[in-house]
């Protein structure tokens, strides 16, 4: 699990004099030769999501008809942080085994096994499949669109536009997505650093604000 409780003397003792950096593969082993050590067996839910493959592949697990979690145990709750955004509108979509969080617009869109942060815009005749979007700190209101326009006249609006394809992608906060954009990646897909994305096993990262201008293609 990952979480530790020291005293603080013995800690400092461990860590002082040493150049350790890892609590489970040093500090820890030093610690059983000379302190006393219990461990606390968790026989539940946990998974190490060190590696983009291992955070995809949980997220995705989620939205699934069977998953390894449940979000909705009534003997375990789960608490967020409140945010008091208003609830997602869905019109016109076909949406199969996907979390979509609140303050979402998604339009005509198709969105399979996937799952859909705050504030995300999907518009229509879109389609997602095994897609982690992280969705957007903010609404682009009118003063956020003339800055916009102001900055950059071709940039596309916040979220995705229509008629894109996303199969496979981790898209991080604030990216904007212009029409007709494909980000078609394959399992095996050899890592890459692109311009506007980056491959790792198998999966295309959008960094965090990425602009993606239309009609752009990034299929491997």
């Amino acid at each position: 699990m990952g979480i530790y409780v020291f005293n603080a003397g013995p800690l400092f003792e461990l860590i002082e004099e040493t150049s350790y950096q890892d609590f489970g593969k040093e500090v820890i082993p030093a610690a059983i030769e000379n302190f006393r050590v219990a461990a606390y067996p968790f026989a539940d839910y946990w998974r190490d999501i060190g590696t983009i493959k291992s955070y995809f592949e949980a997220n995705i697990s989620l939205a699934q008809p069977n998953p390894p979690f449940e979000l909705y145990k009534p003997g375990w709750p789960f608490y967020t942080r409140t945010r008091s955004l208003p609830p997602s509108r869905i019109t016109k979509s076909e949406i199969r085994d996907c979390i979509v969080v609140e303050g979402s617009q998604i339009h005509g869109a198709h969105i399979f096994d996937s799952i859909i942060g705050s504030r995300s815009i999907i518009r229509e005749d879109s389609m997602l499949e095994e897609v982690v979007m992280s969705g957007a700190d903010f609404y682009e209101g009118e003063a956020l669109i003339r800055q916009r326009n102001q900055r950059n006249q071709d940039a596309p609006a916040l979220g995705i536009g229509k008629g894109c394809e996303i199969k496979k992608a981790i898209i991080d906060k604030n990216v904007r997505i212009g029409d007709d954009v494909k980000i078609i990646t394959s399992k095996k897909a050899s890592d890459k650093d692109g311009d506007l994305y980056y491959i790792r096993d198998g999966i295309t990262i959008i960094p965090r604000g990425t602009i993606i201008p239309a009609k752009t293609k990034i299929i491997n």
